[in-house]
Formats: structure tokens, sequence, C-alpha cells
């Protein structure tokens, strides 16, 4: 019978990270837990990049200018970074390690023997590195969400010393990274060597990551500009243009300067959290292929380990390959062949050298499964009772108010309701006197024809300063418009919401507001018309005009969706209901 082994794969990299993004944001609308994860992430990279870039700070690399830290959530970060409004290896970094928390974290969800079974082989590449030694020491997937955190504000940290570095050693834009291709590591080096000589050491050009014969190699922007200038005769494998690597900061340099560990791994190390767990199995790392992390070794140390790799030593991926290769063959003995299941976290054709090594070696090799994203958004083919049989028109309502006849609150609403009185009265005394127009004979032009109605308890009453409204503006604004910031104020309690804060955690009105908007269906406006016969004043066009209803609204809230004001009939309220709805189920 063939060994059973489960290898989990971190890569160092993605070409496709805003992509990935994008399907995490799709996925966590219906896991609650991932959502959570992804939230978290979002505030705990938010709260170190905003130390970072305080000049008031004591943060000891404070002044990263260019790092933006007031995004709303991770999917937009993403979409900064592909757009490159932030083209950063502390965005990048972070992003991969969350990423690669969230995959381990579904796929946790699905099989949890993943993270306690004995077959499982954790391998890190690069940055990969930090989230596999988190996935390593987790027992459970909530535990995995905890530890994850830590995980990904080490992430940040390292990238952030790293890129400082960078800036130390050459203050200028360009790619740090570039690869050969169609030589010999060796041959590599002795070009590398001939390329530095005269350069301050900090200045040289090394190698950072060899896989086959593509070798990546590492320096400053101008020393990499000057590996265009070879001598073709002697190295025609060189007579294309070096293609540039995304790396945008110095990494794997054993030249660099030590990095802080302590620092990076964080105050919750010895005796906190990372203290208290440990690697549940060896964890294999690119960059010591020969020497796994030990098992039962804390976390807290694995990744100061972890750390200072990634920052100093070189990835061998070819050398990880073979020792891996090697491991799984031991483990099945001399004769024997093991079932190897390939769980990548991240693009699947990372896989494809391990498993084309272990197939010539006898073993069947299987990729772990692709889940399909939830529907409206993937394929149909899901479970008929998970997230794939949710129905894109289904959206939940989470808060609501309003003002009534005679109730100002739903649950008074409800109560007339169910003792079915009438709140039909004559007009009252309050609203004007209803003999100066009653007329039953139809004598007078434009009379009353009747004496009752229904009525809002207290029409007139107005919290201005809760919305920053003066008296005076307040006094000439249509009731309509005083009752729908009441109410809707009211609903958003109900539902739980309140501002985002910002960068510092206490700020509520970030400078990058959120995506909400506003429908609001309205058909008359009576007020104007009191206006216009009364006599208009300073206010008036905000006052009465129709559309700056719901402006007030995302104006108040500091909201950057749109807002709508509908008049279709008596059905405006419900096409406005309909039209929300229907820009909620389209994302």
């Amino acid at each position: 019978m063939d060994l059973q082994r489960h290898v989990l794969l971190f890569p160092g990299e993605s070409a496709e990270l805003p992509e990935a993004i994008h399907d995490l944001a799709v996925r966590c609308r219906t896991n609650t837990q991932l959502r959570v994860l992804l939230s978290d992430a979002a505030a705990v990279i938010r709260q170190e990049l905003a130390a970072a870039a305080s000049p008031c700070s004591d943060h000891p690399y404070r002044g990263e200018g260019e790092v933006i830290s007031d995004f709303e959530d991770i999917a937009e970060l993403a979409e900064w970074h592909a757009e490159q409004r932030c083209p950063s290896l502390v965005i990048e970094m972070a992003l991969l390690v969350t990423f690669q928390i969230a995959q381990a974290l579904m796929l946790a969800e699905v099989d949890g023997s993943i993270l306690h079974a004995e077959g499982v082989i954790p391998i890190g590449f690069g940055p990969g590195l930090v989230a596999a030694a988190v996935v390593t020491a987790a027992g459970s997937s909530s535990e995995l969400a905890t530890l994850g955190l830590e995980g990904i504000r080490a992430s940040v940290r390292l990238a952030l010393v790293l890129s400082q570095t960078g800036r130390n050693i050459e203050d200028r834009a360009g790619a740090w990274s570039r690869v050969v291709s169609g030589l010999a590591t060796q041959d590599v080096e002795a070009w590398l060597a001939e390329t530095n000589a005269g350069l301050h050491p900090l200045g040289h050009a090394y190698i950072g990551q060899s896989l086959g014969d593509k070798t990546v190699v590492f320096g400053p922007p101008s020393t990499l500009g000057r590996l265009d200038r070879v001598d073709l005769t002697t190295r025609p494998a060189l007579a294309l243009a070096l293609p540039d690597s995304p790396a945008c900061a110095p990494l794997y340099g054993p030249h660099l300067p030590p990095v802080d560990t302590s620092h990076i791994v964080g105050t919750s190390g010895r005796g906190g959290l990372l203290g208290r767990s440990s690697l549940r199995r060896p964890l294999w790392s690119s960059h010591r292929a020969l020497e796994p992390i030990p098992k039962n070794k804390t976390l807290a140390a694995a990744l100061c380990l972890a750390v200072s790799q990634i920052a100093h030593r070189r990835s061998q991926i070819d050398q990880t390959i073979d020792a891996a290769v090697a491991h799984l063959q031991g483990a099945a003995g001399p004769e024997g062949t093991a079932a190897v299941t390939l769980h990548v976290m991240g693009p699947a054709c990372f896989a494809s050298p391990l498993r084309h090594e272990l197939e010539k070696k006898g073993h069947t090799v299987h990729l772990g499964p692709r889940m399909t994203l939830p529907e409206p958004f993937g394929d149909a083919d899901g479970d008929e009772d998970g997230v794939a049989s949710v129905s894109r028109h289904e959206v939940a309502v989470v808060g609501m108010a309003g003002r009534f006849p005679e109730s100002d609150t739903l649950d008074e609403f409800w109560h007339l309701l169910e003792s079915g009185q009438t709140t039909h009265r004559e007009i009252p005394p309050s609203r004007f006197h209803v003999d100066d127009f009653y007329d039953p004979t139809r004598a007078t032009h434009n009379a009353l024809l009747a004496r009752h109605g229904c009525f809002i308890r207290k029409p007139g009453h107005f919290d201005h300063r809760l919305f920053n409204i003066s008296p005076r503006e307040a006094l000439q604004m249509d009731p309509v418009q005083r009752m729908l910031l009441m109410a809707t104020y009211e609903a958003l309690e109900m539902a739980g919401y309140s501002p985002r804060p910002g960068a510092d955690g206490r700020s509520p009105r970030p400078s990058s507001p959120p995506r909400i908007a506003t429908y609001f269906g309205q058909t008359v406006d009576d007020w104007k018309t009191i206006n216009d016969q009364q006599g208009i004043d300073t206010h008036y066009l905000p006052a009465v005009n129709r559309s700056f209803a719901p402006g007030r609204i995302g104006h108040y809230f500091q909201w950057a969706g749109g807002f709508y004001s509908i008049d279709t009939g008596c059905s405006s309220s419900a096409t406005a209901l309909c039209l929300a709805r229907e820009a909620l189920a389209s994302g």
C-alpha cells in the first residue's frame, strides 16, 4: 500500500496576487471565519504602516511616506498594488502572507488533518516561509487565524526593514532583481564577480534564488544596469535582454546589514502567544534545504529564523526539491512508493518541478482540489447545500428605522399593528386650523374636503447639532430631509454600523471613505411650495431640492458611493429598494 503524504508549498512570490485577493474577497462573503481574518489582517497592516509612516512615532523605520495606510480593506490594497499606486515590497509581502494564511485556513476548514496529521510536509520559499511557519504551528483553524495575524505583522515589519535597507544603499526607483537564464550557477557567480569589481560591498549584485538554469540576481538598480554591458563572445547565452524580476528591495543577501529579529517578530514573541506555540512537525525551508527547522521549536524562534533567512540566505529551490524527494523516498522505503498530494498556496504551476521529480521516482502525485467560487461569481458545480446554492437576490436587511402614524419606532409601529388600532383622527391644530380650509360644499377653490388624516407625532423634532446643521438651515429644511437623517442614523445603529477608523485607529473620517451608496424614493415636495409662498431664504435650494436628501446622507457619513433620488410616483420607494438590491447583487 502506498504511503500517504501531503505536501504544503508556500511560494515566495505570486504574479497573480490581485486576482487571488479578489478571489478571497468573494469567498469571505459566505465564510465568516475568512471574513474576520481578512478584516483583522487589514487592521494589522494598517496599524503597522501607520506607525511607520508617522514622523512623530518612535518606530525604528518611520517616515515610510510612500506607503499608503488608508485603504478600506485587503481587496482595495490589492487593487492599489495592481495599479502600481503603491509599488512596494511591504504591500506585496503583506498581501502574499495574508493570502497564503487565508488559503491554508480554507483548506483546514475542509480537511482539519492538514494541520495536525504526521504525514504533512510544509515547505516555505522566501517570504512564504513566514506563512509556512504559522501553519506548521497551528492546531486548528481558529488558532491558525489568531497566529496568522502575528505572521502578517512580522511580514510587514520585515518588508519595512528591507525597504529601508534598499533606500539606504541606493535611493532610486528601479527593479532590484533580474532573471538570468541559460547559465549554470557557478558561471553566474563568476560573471557577477567581474561586475562587482571595484564596487562597495553593499552595492554588489548577488544570486538570491536559483532553479534549474534560471537564476535570480539581486542588487541595486545601478549595479544591475551594468549587467547589460556584457561580452557576448564569452557568454552568448546573455544575448537576450535580462528581464526584470518583480522585487523592489533587496532580499536573500548575506552581505546586507543584519535585521533585528526581536523587533520584527514583536513583543508577543518569547513569553506571549508566539512563545507558547510550537511547530508540530519539521518545517522545510528553501534557505536551508538540508536542515529543516526542527519540530517543537517555538513559533517565536521559528519566525526569527524565517525572518533572518529571508533577509540573508539564498533561496535554493533545486536543493529543496531534491531534499524533499529524498525525504519522501526514505519514508516510503527503497522499493516503496508514496501517494503525494501537493497543496500550493499560490499558482498551481509552482508545484511542477517537485511533481516532475516525484513522478520520476515512481510516486503518484495529485494536486489538491481547487475550490470553486461561490455563485454568482464562479462555476455552478458546487454542493447543493453550499454557497453555490445562494441566490444572487438574497440580500440581508440588518437595520431598519422609520417614522409612522403615531409611531416613532419600529416597536411602536408593530404594537400598533398588533392591536389593530386606527390612527385616523381630525387634523390637529398644531398642523393648521382645519376650519380655515375645510369646505364640504366645494364652493371655495382648492378647499379641503376632509377633516381627518393620519399623522406623525413629532415631525419637527430634529437634532441639528448631531448632523452639524445650523438652526436657521434646519428650519428651512424639508421635514422629509430631517426625518431621513434621523431614521438613517437609527437604522445604522440597529445594524451595528460605525464609521471605519482612520489609520490612527481613532479618527472617524479617513481620507478614503467607504464605497456605500444611498437610494431614496421621493415623489412630492410640498415644503418647496410652502417656501415659495412664504418667501425663500439663504438655504432654500439645499433645503427643498430632492437630490439633496440622499446627498446629505452621503455627506454626513462620508460615504463615497453614489446617491440617488428616485421618483416613479407611488412606486418610488419600491423602485429604490429594487435598484439598491440589484446594486448589491452585482457586487
